[in-house]
């Protein structure tokens, strides 16, 4: 078994030398060409020393290759973030450019007219500036706004379309229940399966023997629809009592 493994560890030295770890350590200035200068100038073969050191050169071979690479390896990374650094302190820190977004910012309908990813032509088309899209549109309202910065628009923009309940007829009321799957459907309400825009969804529901509609988000819990649907109730209540109140005098 020792012998096998002697014989395996000098196969390993001569596959090291053809691959001049010699060569590599006199780099490091380790003097580690003794094994060279006996093959080559006095012809003694690998034969001639003792196991023990064949063994003991090849595990320093092999140390210090690691230890080299390792070494130039660090020498790489530092030599980058020198270059890095010296590029920062020069031409100053470069911050990424973030998308924009064209849009009409004085009668925004949740539409967008292109954006901008480079900050200054038009990513779809021919490559245009903001300016040459406000004169191709004819609309001197259109800005170039961040993700941020349209975010309040579109929340103001759904806003708008949660527009009161309106009464629907029943057959209407059986068309957005049976056109598509519904959504979240329970006691007599849901959200027609297909979306309005967004996370925008048409509501229904049944109240008092009458069906009624309108725009919803559908995220909203159970919890706040029963509430707006109560309030909407509360509404009409009173305005059933104004109407007597009103029939009444005449």
């Amino acid at each position: 078994m020792k012998k096998c493994i002697i014989s395996y560890f000098k196969d390993l030295v001569i596959w090291a030398k053809a691959l001049h770890f010699s060569k590599i350590c006199m780099v490091f200035w380790i003097d580690f060409i003794t094994i060279d200068i006996l093959m080559k100038d006095y012809g003694v073969t690998i034969d001639a020393y003792p196991d023990s050191l064949v063994i003991a050169y090849y595990f320093l071979a092999m140390l210090l290759f690691i230890v080299s690479s390792i070494l130039i390896g660090l020498l790489i990374v530092l030599f980058m973030l020198f270059v890095n650094t010296f590029k920062v302190f020069i031409f100053g820190k470069k911050t990424p450019l973030e998308t924009r977004f064209v849009v009409d910012v004085k009668n925004f309908e949740g539409k967008l007219v292109t954006t901008i990813s480079d900050g200054l032509h038009d990513d779809y088309g021919e490559g245009e500036t903001l300016k040459e899209i406000r004169k191709r549109e004819n609309n001197p309202n259109l800005k170039a706004l961040t993700w941020k910065e349209l975010d309040p628009l579109f929340n103001g923009y759904y806003k708008s379309l949660c527009k009161p309940f309106e009464e629907i007829a029943a057959k209407d009321y059986i068309r957005y229940l049976g056109s598509v799957p519904p959504k979240r459907h329970k006691q007599g309400r849901f959200f027609v399966g297909e979306c309005y825009t967004g996370t925008l969804y048409r509501f229904c529901f049944r109240y008092n023997d009458k069906h009624y509609s309108g725009i919803r988000c559908i995220r909203l819990s159970d919890e706040q629809l029963t509430s707006e649907i109560r309030e909407f109730s509360k509404k009409l209540e009173q305005s059933k009592i104004k109407n007597n109140e009103t029939k009444n005098r005449i």
